[in-house]
């Protein structure tokens, strides 16, 4: 018994370096696809250091549950295949304790794992979500930073066109200088040009301050004469020194509210989604009511003739009748009602295809919800599946280090990552049930763990080369004979 807890002593302590590492290396990983995926939004923008930071760590927290099971892939499979490489899955088998009871501890531990990881995903995660969506919508609508190039017209302030010929080495002094002031709305009505200048910022960033020198000011207005016609005259001011400061409040990063990102699926906890589902389907429940109760105002708009007729117990009952015979022979409605009645199935036509798509958007909002419900549980047990996979992968292939185990932790989450897109398009396309597209990779990847890990406990020998190879000798030796 003290032999047993020290092997599961030695196995987790094992695990917990690489696993760390890994978690390390995956994060890194999605971080460098975030960045290849978002640099033209980021690149350009003069965006603070800190800002920057703040992005990353939220995409960080966001990319938590899937760099964990990938982490807990690649490390069970690095301590497995380590101990089987120093035959020391072959020493504890000798001893009677199975592959299974090796890795005893890594489940216990994994399954405590998976449920902080549901915990997060499902208190802490969508808090940073909504965090990050908000920062990144701010920052792809921030404007490029301001960035005057020589000989290029620059329209980046609002009612300005700058025209540099020329600039000095210290960024600061410029040379042949054009400013458009069109922010009257009559076009180019007031135009400076100088000779030299000097161009910097504010302190606070807020303004930039052009300092000219030996230029003229080209400036039109217009008057109305005694018979109300357009008249134009053009000032022109010759200065040796002009001062002209812009705003730059544009160029600020403003931040949106939050609020306005909150009814996405991401950013909701599990306890809202449930409120949400269950709200969209009380909506589609009294679809039917609301769609009967409007056409029921034009199926009313002209009633066909009551008449009375008796029933077996003698009272009389009315029934709705129409005279098609009448219809028939001429006695029929006018050419008004025809087309009252054409107009009123027009507009229910126009209504129902309306209250169609009003519908169709509701199903795709709710197979969203849905889908993020089940997945926030998913998520939290592919950790366990991918510790069976990759404690199983290890002690069949038994090696360690970083080759073989990066190489199957790359193949098997490739197919979890393929597998679970498929299943959200699935789902979101009504090909399948939320809770099957959600569940796909778990449905697909568990019989193979299973499966893994019996044939690790077994010794089975179909997963070992060494049984194709004496398979192929086998059948060159008798094609020979």
């Amino acid at each position: 018994m003290l032999g047993i807890k020290k092997i599961d002593k030695i196995v987790f302590v094992a695990f917990i370096s690489p696993l760390i590492f890994t978690f390390i290396i995956s994060e890194f990983i999605f971080l460098m696809q975030f960045l290849w995926k978002y640099i033209d939004d980021l690149v350009g923008k003069g965006l603070e250091t800190s800002l920057l930071f703040q992005l990353l760590g939220l995409f960080s927290f966001k990319v938590i549950p899937l760099a964990l099971p990938l982490s807990i892939l690649l490390a069970s499979s690095m301590v497995m295949g380590n101990f089987g490489e120093n035959n020391e899955i072959v020493a504890c088998k000798a001893s009677g304790i199975s592959t299974l009871r090796m890795m005893s501890s890594l489940i216990a531990f994994v399954l405590l794992l998976s449920v902080g990881a549901y915990f997060f995903s499902n208190r802490v995660l969508p808090y940073t979500n909504l965090k990050f969506m908000s920062l990144l919508m701010d920052i792809r609508k921030h404007k490029p930073a301001l960035d005057i190039k020589e000989g290029i017209f620059y329209k980046g302030i609002n009612g300005y066109t700058l025209k540099i010929g020329k600039k000095a080495a210290n960024n600061t002094s410029i040379f042949d200088i054009i400013i458009y002031d069109h922010s009257s709305g009559y076009g180019n009505d007031n135009i400076i040009m100088a000779e030299k200048g000097e161009m910097e910022l504010s302190a606070d960033g807020r303004y930039m301050i052009l300092e000219l020198y030996g230029g003229r000011q080209y400036q039109e207005s217009q008057k109305r004469s005694k018979s109300f016609e357009k008249l134009y005259e053009q000032n022109i001011v010759e200065f040796k020194y002009y001062r002209k400061v812009f705003d730059l409040k544009e160029f600020k990063l403003s931040r949106s509210d939050m609020s306005l990102y909150k009814g996405y699926h991401e950013m909701l906890n599990s306890s809202q989604l449930r409120v949400e589902v269950d709200s969209i389907n009380r909506d589609l429940k009294a679809a039917n009511n609301v769609m009967n109760d409007y056409n029921r105002g034009f199926l009313l708009y002209s009633r066909p003739e009551v008449i009375a007729e008796k029933d077996t117990t003698g009272f009389q009952q009315e029934k709705d009748s129409v005279n098609i015979a009448g219809l028939l022979m001429g006695d029929g409605p006018n050419i008004s009602t025809i087309n009252a009645a054409i107009a009123n199935l027009e507009s229910m036509q126009s209504y129902l295809q309306m209250h169609i798509s009003d519908l169709d958007v509701k199903k795709t909002f709710k197979e969203k919800f849905e889908v993020e419900l089940y997945k926030r549980f998913m998520l939290s047990f592919a950790c366990i599946i991918f510790l069976l996979i990759g404690g199983a992968m290890g002690a069949i292939v038994r090696k360690g280090g970083l080759g073989m185990p990066i190489l199957i932790s790359v193949c098997f989450y490739m197919l979890f990552h393929v597998l679970n897109m498929t299943g959200d398009k699935l789902a979101y396309n009504r090909v399948v049930s939320p809770e099957i597209g959600s569940w796909l990779p778990a449905i697909v990847l568990l019989p193979i763990a299973i499966g893994l890990t019996y044939s690790a406990t077994n010794d089975s020998k179909i997963l070992k080369k060494d049984t194709y190879f004496k398979l192929i000798n086998f059948k060159r030796l008798y094609h020979q004979n």
